[in-house]
């Protein structure tokens, strides 16, 4: 039973994983949609090469953060645990700071 309990909190974590990285996909589409608006084609802003930098850097990230979830399973049996959860919500939380200077650099 405790196994059980374990491996369904553990779906519902992953779960949330997903939600979230799904989230910054979407939220990464809108913004390179909005990047290349010709609305806001001449806003310095967004047309930032440093800018340009982190929208590739965030869509690396995001597509590593989903291969680190979909192994994160198999660490989820070990003692690393705590660790692995740790170090995923800090990286999902990186990546949405980042996602945010997007937004506020579209705005």
């Amino acid at each position: 039973m405790q196994s059980t309990l374990c491996e369904q909190a553990h779906d519902e974590i992953g779960a949330q994983w997903r939600d979230r990285l799904n989230d910054a996909r979407e939220r990464l589409r809108r913004w390179e949609i909005a990047r290349t608006d010709q609305s806001i084609r001449h806003d310095s802003a967004t047309n930032n090469p440093q800018l340009g930098h982190l929208v590739g850097d965030v869509a690396v990230r995001i597509e590593k953060l989903d291969e680190t979830i979909a192994t994160a399973a198999d660490v989820m049996q070990t003692q690393a645990r705590e660790v692995t959860l740790a170090a995923v919500d800090r990286r999902i939380a990186d990546l949405f700071d980042d996602l945010a200077k997007l937004d506020n650099a579209a705005a």
